[in-house]
């Protein structure tokens, strides 16, 4: 179970560098550190960030190709808007009222005009507190 946190925080990409130290370090089973000890643990770690990564973004890609295929084909059944006046209308549009209060509040907390402006102030943000870590 620890191997496998060990593999999800490495995968994460956050403190990968001093993990792997830890693992050029491993001399053996109930054995003292030694310092680089277990050169061919660098290998393993950088190849393990490289599969991970590769799957990552290939999932990624595979989900964002595999949504635009399926709103293409409903676009050619009716079902997704594909010019600039029917993404007008869908924006215009309101959810109807039996969906209940807190839907409609929802729909309209995310259509404020000043909704985006704080979202990507709150990314900013976030951004800039995980840079200055």
């Amino acid at each position: 179970m620890e191997a496998m946190l060990t593999l999800f925080v490495v995968s994460s990409k956050d403190g990968w560098a001093e993990i792997m130290r830890y693992g050029t370090d491993a001399a053996g089973v109930e054995r003292q550190p030694q310092r680089n000890s277990n050169i061919m643990a660098v290998f393993y770690f950088v190849t393990f960030l490289l599969i991970v990564g590769y799957f990552v973004v290939s999932m990624f890609v595979g989900v964002v190709v595999e949504n635009f295929q399926l709103s293409i084909l409903s676009s050619k059944e009716g079902g997704v808007p594909n010019t600039d006046n029917d993404l007008d209308s869908l924006s215009r549009m309101k959810p109807r009222k039996s969906r209940g209060i807190f839907v409609l509040a929802c729909y309209h907390i995310v259509t404020h005009r000043s909704f985006e402006v704080v979202l990507t102030s709150l990314i900013f943000v976030n951004i800039a507190i995980m840079a200055s870590e």
